[in-house]
């Protein structure tokens, strides 16, 4: 919170300094000049706080989500019947893996389902946005298997836009 309150402040003062030597007012009384200065840049602040979160909003969480993710594998690896796990991601498609090594013996396809959830839950937990639907929104999600014998097969998918992971038979 305090690293926003600087970030506005910051813009808020360079905005009023920058319009304030470029103002067309500069030859009317100084006190309609200043008014003028505070107004643009207020509106300028507000522009540029804007355009500065919407930019850097979705570039910002990912490399957050990506280390969530890693660090919550612990999570699927004490489940008995998970063998090994791991995080793969490319920025530039917004696509996030996780590899799941399951021994499908000791582990239904039903629990593996909720362990998965229970996973993604508590890793959109440790964010501001407490839903992983949400928080995963603009991502491509793939649970594959990483296992010896079904190595890449993909078990579950939830395109970009997207809120349902959608498990395959």
């Amino acid at each position: 919170m305090k690293g926003i309150i600087l970030y506005i402040i910051s813009f808020f003062i360079g905005s009023f300094l920058v319009l304030r030597l470029f103002s067309p007012w500069a030859k009317t009384y100084w006190k309609k000049e200043f008014i003028i200065a505070l107004i643009q840049a207020v509106v300028f602040t507000v522009i540029l706080v804007s355009i500065s979160h919407h930019n850097n909003n979705n570039t910002n969480k990912f490399p957050l989500i990506i280390n969530l993710f890693a660090k919550n594998t612990t999570e699927l690896n004490s489940e008995p019947g998970i063998i090994r796990t791991g995080i793969a991601s490319d920025l530039n498609k917004n696509l996030i893996k996780v590899g799941i090594g399951a021994d499908h013996t000791k582990i239904t396809d039903y629990r593996l389902k909720q362990v998965v959830e229970s996973y993604l839950s508590n890793a959109a937990a440790l964010t501001n946005e407490h839903d992983w639907k949400k928080l995963l929104l603009p991502y491509t999600l793939i649970i594959e298997d990483i296992g010896d014998t079904n190595n890449g097969r993909i078990l579950a998918q939830k395109e970009s836009g997207k809120t349902d992971l959608l498990w395959s038979e």
